[in-house]
C-alpha cells in the first residue's frame, strides 16, 4: 500500500498540473507555482529535491491519471460512437470554459521539453501509451474489430483529438473539435450487437 501523500505535496502537484495545462512548461516557473499553491518556498524543495523537473514529472502523472479516469467515465457501454462524441464534447466544453487556454494537459509540456529531459519524455510517452491502451480496449470491447485494428483506430482517434485541440486553441473556436467529432462518427464501426 502506498504511503499517504502530504497535503502540501499534493497541492504543489495539483497547482503545477493546472499551470502546465494552461501555460506550458517554460511559462510555468517555480515562483509562480509557490505563489499559486500558497505553500512556503522551503517546502517545495523538501518535497521535490530534484526541483522543477521532478515536480513537473509528478504533475504530468497526476494529469495523465486524471484523463485516464475521465476516458473511462465517458465510455458508454456498447456505443463507441457515443463514447467518441462524449470525449469530443467534454474537451470542447473544457476548452471553451478556459477561454481556449486548456487543451490537452500533457501536450503543452510535450511540445516544449528538450531531448535532454529524457525522464519527462519517458513519462509523457508512458501516459500516451496508457491512453492509447484505454482507447484500444474501448474500441475492441465496443466493436467487432480485432486488437490490431482497434489499436490503429485508437491511434487515429487520438491524433484527431490532439490535432483538433491544437487547431481549436489556435483559432479560438471549437469548430475543429466539432469537425473531428463528425469525422469520427463516420470512421467508427457501428455498435457490436454481440
Amino acid at each position: 500500500m502506498a504511503a499517504a501523500q502530504s497535503p502540501t505535496r499534493a497541492k504543489f502537484i495539483a497547482t503545477t498540473a493546472e499551470l502546465l495545462h494552461s501555460h506550458g512548461y517554460h511559462a510555468t516557473g517555480l515562483n509562480q507555482i509557490i505563489a499559486a499553491s500558497g505553500a512556503p518556498r522551503g517546502s517545495l524543495y523538501y518535497h521535490f529535491p530534484g526541483g522543477k523537473d521532478e515536480l513537473v514529472a509528478a504533475a504530468l502523472q497526476h494529469s495523465g491519471a486524471r484523463i485516464d479516469t475521465l476516458l473511462e467515465s465517458l465510455a458508454v457501454a456498447d456505443d463507441l460512437k457515443r463514447t467518441a462524441q462524449n470525449i469530443f464534447e467534454y474537451f470542447s466544453a473544457a476548452l471553451q470554459s478556459s477561454n481556449f487556454q486548456k487543451g490537452c494537459p500533457i501536450a503543452a509540456t510535450a511540445l516544449e521539453i528538450s531531448p535532454e529531459q529524457a525522464a519527462l519524455q519517458t513519462i509523457i510517452t508512458e501516459i500516451q501509451a496508457g491512453w492509447l491502451d484505454r482507447l484500444s480496449r474501448l474500441i475492441a470491447t465496443q466493436s467487432s474489430l480485432d486488437a490490431d485494428k482497434a489499436r490503429n483506430l485508437a491511434g487515429l482517434l487520438f491524433s484527431l483529438l490532439e490535432g483538433a485541440l491544437l487547431q481549436a486553441r489556435m483559432q479560438l473556436s471549437v469548430a475543429p473539435l466539432l469537425q473531428a467529432c463528425a469525422l469520427c462518427q463516420e470512421l467508427l464501426p457501428p455498435a457490436d450487437p454481440h
